[in-house]
Formats: structure tokens, sequence, C-alpha cells
């Protein structure tokens, strides 16, 4: 598995073109020392085999010219590209995803660093103790008070914040005693969780590790299926553990590598209906190892899915009315056709819920065990 993943590390672009624009400040002034990293890319169609921060373009740095200008030359054009940009006392800034070409333009907001009581600040390196740039530091939760504990945004704390060219972040939260939990996402690494972060100190260190990986291949029969997107969803998904969802989709030859995971914990692997129905596949749990480590999936052979059907009944249904079958971890969603009838396939054994998705309705889902084909679901549109 690592040869067929250096193999997308190394393999050069055929095809090559730049990434152009520039970086100024509010007032529309270059910023002449800032930086512009390429982040992360992906297909312009479809989703990536390989994580997004494993393509070959992805670490180049350009500086800027005196006039906030800058070129990073020859990236592959048959990508999409996130670009960051960094500058000595602003904040940094991310781009959408975008094709090749000018317009990668950065208009950065000057870091407030006013009323530091209410500040909490991080300082994210890498196991050597280098800083790392352009993490993402989120809001996990607030500790509150009386020893509780709160999750969701909170009035007067800030989201999330994007570590400099130093590795610092800063999230401003409501008071001076206001602890929080901070969840970060470093490209190249696994995701941890900061906890207790203290407001009104010096930068608190947090270390990100390579993280886990978690390998394994799709086929159907004997035959690879390629393409398929396959999802990893941690087991454990209490709100003050759980470090987010993954996906990537399988390779010319079914294979499947996902890096960056969480280290001893458990994953459901699973291929997502919406891409291999009719076929299902069961979701499969996997432990991963210590950092750096890979864990083995196995193969996933694939099964006949079931099938789910019924009707929404109705005088006058609305158009682009959908249902929708989800388990928490993966869904598929169908349009209704003009006589009321849906039909779902490729749903792996297990309990789901179904819903409605009727403009002017609001319809309580149906829950389904689904052990075998299920007919005759039916929705009722009323007001």
């Amino acid at each position: 598995m690592s040869r067929l993943l250096l193999a997308f590390l190394v393999a050069a672009p055929l095809f090559a073109a730049d990434l152009t624009g520039r970086v100024a400040g509010r007032d529309g002034k270059p910023l002449k020392d800032a930086h512009v990293y390429v982040y992360t890319a992906q297909p312009k169609k479809g989703l990536g085999v390989i994580c997004p921060s494993c393509y070959i373009d992805c670490g180049k740095q350009v500086a800027v010219d005196p006039g906030g200008n800058f070129r990073v030359k020859s990236v592959d054009d048959k990508l999409q590209f996130k670009l960051l940009a960094v500058a000595d006392g602003h904040e940094p800034a991310f781009s959408e995803y975008r094709n090749p070409g000018p317009g990668f333009d950065f208009e950065l907001k000057r870091r407030d660093v006013s009323d530091g009581a209410r500040l909490v600040r991080g300082l994210v390196v890498d196991p050597r103790g280098k800083p790392v740039v352009g993490a993402i530091a989120m809001l996990q939760a607030m500790r509150l008070p009386d020893g509780g504990i709160g999750f969701g945004r909170f009035p007067g704390i800030d989201p999330l914040s994007i570590t400099n060219a130093k590795g610092e972040f800063a999230l401003r939260v409501d008071s001076p005693a206001t602890l929080i939990d901070v969840r970060v996402h470093a490209r190249n690494f696994g995701t941890r969780i900061a906890r207790e972060l203290l407001p009104g100190v010096p930068p608190q260190r947090i270390e990100v590790n390579v993280g886990a990986t978690i390998a394994g291949r799709l086929v159907d029969g004997r035959k690879p299926l390629p393409g398929v997107r396959v999802a990893f969803a941690q087991l454990d998904r209490d709100s003050e553990h759980f470090l987010g969802f993954e996906e990537i989709a399988t390779d010319a030859k079914g294979w499947f590598v996902m890096t960056g995971l969480g280290t001893e914990l458990e994953y459901q692997v699973l291929p997502r209906m919406a891409s291999l129905a009719p076929l299902a596949v069961p979701a499969r749990v996997v432990k991963t190892g210590t950092d750096c480590s890979t864990a083995d999936a196995g193969t996933l052979v694939t099964t006949r899915g079931f099938r789910v059907a019924g009707r929404v009944n109705g005088k006058n249904i609305p158009e682009a009315t959908r249902v929708t079958i989800g388990n928490g971890v993966d869904v598929q969603t169908v349009e209704v056709k003009g006589d009321g009838r849906f039909v779902l396939t490729g749903v792996p054994a297990g309990r789901y819920g179904v819903s409605v998705a009727a403009r002017g309705y609001d319809l309580a889902p149906v829950r389904l065990d689904v052990k075998h084909d299920v007919e005759g679901v039916t929705f009722v549109l009323q007001k």
C-alpha cells in the first residue's frame, strides 16, 4: 500500500499551469511580507483518490513581490487548488478551490490583539517542534463554571482561527474566566483536540502528530470498483471526542488509503450508498493503531443492496420533492416521481430513518430496520 501512495505523490503532472494573484490589506495596499502556500488540491471532477494535501504541488510556497503579487509556477492543470495567504500582524485566509490561472486574490484583516485577557492563544507544532502554518483551530467545547460542558456556537466566542507563519492562533472568548476545548486540523497531520485552554496567557503549545492510516480494497467479486466514495466515521460520536468525518474515493484498482486519522480509535469504514447502488457493502469497524501506523481494512466485497420503495400521497406534490434514507453516517436521496412513487436501492442492512422534503410540508420521518427489501413506505402530504 505504501508503494501505491508513493506512486501518486511522485507522479509529475502531464499539463502544467500557474497560480497567480495578489495579497493586500483591507485598505488595498500590498502586504509586502506576505507568503502564499498551496494548501490542498482536488480533482476538477469527482472525489480525489488520495488525501487533499498529498498531491505533489501541495506545500509549494512563494513570497509576494513589492506590489503584493505572486505566481506559483507549474501546477497540475487537471486539479483545483486551495491557497493560504499569511502576513505578519494579519489574520491568515484561505481561498476557495479554483482552477489554475489568475484570480487568487486575498484581502487580509489585521489581527486584533487588544483585550488580551479574553484571547485564548495557541502554538501548533509538529513532532520536531516546528511551527505548523495554516492549521485550523475550531471551537470544540466550552467549559462551564459549574463543571459542565457546552457544545455548538456561543455569543462572544470565535468559532475558529488559522495559525499564522509562527504557528500561532487566537480565539476570542466572552470572559477571562472561560476555558475552551479546541479541535486542531492541520494539513498532513492527524486531528487533535486540545482541552481546557486558558485565556490571557502566552500561547499554549499543541503538538500534532502524523496520525494513523486505514487502507483497503473494494471489489465486486474479483472486479475492482474505482471511483466509489468511502467514508470513515469515528465510532465514538460523542461531541466531546468526535474528530469529524473523512472521505476518499477508490482508485482505478479499487484501493483506498485514508491518512491523518485519529490514533487507537474505532472507525466505521463504509462505501457510500449513493456511489455504489444497487450494490452495497455493510460497514466494517476497523481500529487504528499508533502514530504513523496503517490498519488493514481488508477487502470489502459487495452484495446486492436492499430496496426501499414507497409513495408520497397528496393532491399536489410539490416539484423537487425528495425522499432521503440515512443512518447518521450515510445518506441517499432520490426525487419523487410525478405519481408520488420513489425507489431507493443499494441499502445495506441496518437501522435507518426515511424522511421527505416537500416544500410547504413538515412530515415526521419513518424509522426502518432494513433486513430485506421494504415496500409500501407511505407519506401523506396534508396541511
